[in-house]
């Protein structure tokens, strides 16, 4: 039954999304390894995880998420963004795509928002901040498993980088041991949301796109 109702919000959710404009903080967590025993001088460094910060800006259908500092940047600062990965979102055509504005100029590549039927959704409510947020799991080619949390309550249908597509605002991410929060939400007032035309960009496959982005990433470094 669940399941028959969560479906029924998505869908009608894509006619009713709500015509206010949100700025979102996200809070990203990746693990960092220990240094080796001999670098190991003191206990008071903490190696547990480094945080990363990003914005995701939603108006009229249409998103775009890009890296930040923690809530110094202005929510209609469109410059800010243009030395990083940059995702962004259509709620109307059901996918984003992504570009790097440092490394891979050239081109860009796409993911399809997700659906029910993509997920595992699990029943029981589980609380988030003031929240009451669902848990939904599926299981990737490579076999690993990645978990969202969203929450019905915010009829906002995207979330962090790609995904996007359940039935609420996914407001936690974990895959492979990297955890993505959602650390603030705002009611703000936005420009228009400019995306690139893509007709001046090549499209290619989400794994050439990391193989070409890894490339140029080496390549820049041996270069400076």
């Amino acid at each position: 039954m669940k399941k028959i109702i969560f479906t029924s919000l998505f869908v009608l959710g894509y006619a009713l999304l709500p015509a206010q404009d949100y700025s979102l903080l996200y809070k990203k967590n990746i693990p960092v390894p220990p240094p080796p025993p001999n670098q190991q001088h003191t206990k008071a460094i903490s190696y547990n995880s480094s945080g990363i910060y990003f914005r995701l800006l939603i108006k009229e259908g249409k998103s775009i998420y890009y890296s930040t500092t923690f809530d110094t940047l202005f929510h209609n600062d469109y410059n800010a963004h243009l030395k990083s990965i940059v995702y962004y979102g259509d709620i109307e055509k059901k996918e984003f795509y992504k570009v790097d504005n440092t490394f891979l100029t050239d081109y860009y590549t796409t993911y399809s928002f997700s659906n029910d039927a993509d997920w595992k959704i699990h029943k029981k409510a589980i609380p988030f901040k003031s929240y009451h947020a669902y848990l939904a799991t599926k299981q990737l080619p490579d076999g690993a498993k990645i978990s969202v949390y969203f929450v019905p309550d915010i009829p906002i249908y995207f979330g962090p980088e790609k995904y996007a597509g359940l039935p609420g605002l996914i407001v936690r991410v974990q895959e492979k041991g990297i955890v993505t929060e959602l650390v603030k939400i705002e009611n703000v007032q936005l420009e228009p949301i400019e995306q690139i035309d893509r007709n001046t960009l090549q499209a290619i496959s989400n794994v050439e796109f990391q193989k070409k982005r890894k490339s140029a990433i080496i390549e820049h470094t041996m270069n400076n």
